[in-house]
């Protein structure tokens, strides 16, 4: 599963795809990515968890749960997309999401969980892809792109929030 042809997707996408570091392979790329957030993640202090560096911005755990929801509304995309289903799909507000999200009862430790649980299942579910399946164009958010796009976006997602983090809030 190679890179996503830039042609295929928006061009918004296109800074998400450079952040993946000159990763070739998708399946490798979602693995190892799983590998860095999470130690990424791990390596911040519990008290640093609920910090949000202004009033109007999230706190790293809704950073974290940011990254899960993304990841489920795109893997659902790349999976209609993978089966040829023409339906324009809907967008999703990230912030309506986050300020719904009932954080006060969620631990780090099982957020952490669920994107490990959450990230495996996205790795076996593109591992079914066909190349066929990868490159059916589909739109969502009135934007077309393929599930292959939709793979690497949650790739340079991930590396987008982290840069954030660590710039903003360590």
């Amino acid at each position: 599963m190679k890179r996503p042809d830039y042609t295929t997707s928006p061009e918004y996408y296109h800074y998400y795809f450079d952040l993946s570091f000159g990763q070739t392979d998708l399946l490798e790329a979602l693995k190892t990515n799983c590998e860095g957030i999470v130690q990424f993640f791990q390596s911040i202090p519990e008290d640093k968890w609920h910090y949000r560096y202004a009033e109007d911005k999230w706190t790293i755990a809704e950073v974290l749960m940011h990254l899960i929801e993304t990841e489920r509304v795109f893997a659902y995309r790349a999976l209609a997309f993978s089966r040829f289903d023409e339906t324009d799909l809907p967008g999703y507000d990230e912030n309506k999401y986050i300020d719904n999200a009932a954080m006060i009862n969620r631990s780090y430790p099982t957020l952490l969980t669920e994107f490990i649980s959450l990230r495996t299942a996205t790795f076996l579910m593109f591992s079914g892809f066909t190349d066929e399946m990868l490159d059916f164009k589909g739109k969502a958010n009135n934007y077309s792109t393929t599930a292959k796009g939709l793979g690497w976006f949650l790739i340079g997602h991930t590396m987008h929030h982290v840069k954030i983090v660590n710039e903003r809030y360590l």
